[in-house]
């Protein structure tokens, strides 16, 4: 399959921001993510893949829009959740109840929940769970979230992006 992509890749460039895009995007959503390799291994590899074909600037975008709305979708799951059948999604409540359980505590203090968005960007099953238990909260000043979702994003991608330019420094 890595084959397949590469020969993609070569014969046609403008697709990898495409794989960029839909893996970022994929990574942050709940049902997508629990079946993908960890993030940091996917995206590393497309960016250091793609080096050749894009600057960093459309990289930076291209992932930072693509978990941006992977975090929304996530949201909008644990919306419908919330106002339907808990037991279509089961197996991801099973999996972690526990770390939901911890989410919803530390979310329903007002002060600590825009931090707590911003810093699960960075940790691999939070990246997805804390917008989908917000979802599932129905929290107010959901247009406060949507901004840190979007700067959370951001800096997470600046950070990758930044890691393969040293790997590619030092390599």
């Amino acid at each position: 399959m890595v084959d397949h992509i590469l020969l993609k890749v070569q014969s046609n460039p403008d697709w990898i921001i495409y794989f960029i895009f839909v893996i970022s995007l994929g990574k942050s959503v709940v049902i997508v993510s629990t079946f993908l390799p960890p993030a940091y291994i996917t995206l590393l590899t497309l960016i250091i893949i793609s080096d050749k074909y894009l600057n960093d600037i459309t990289t930076w975008i291209t992932i930072t829009i693509g978990s941006f709305f992977g975090s929304i979708i996530c949201h909008f799951i644990g919306y419908m959740i919330r106002t339907s059948n808990q037991k279509k999604m089961g197996f991801i409540f099973e999996k972690y109840d526990r770390k939901i359980k911890k989410i919803k505590y530390v979310l329903r203090d007002q002060g600590k929940s825009f931090l707590i968005i911003f810093l699960s960007r960075f940790l691999a099953v939070f990246r997805y769970l804390v917008p989908l238990v917000s979802g599932m909260m129905n929290v107010k000043r959901i247009h406060k979230y949507f901004f840190f979702y979007l700067f959370s994003s951001s800096i997470w991608s600046f950070f990758l992006i930044l890691a393969s330019n040293l790997i590619n420094f030092f390599s």
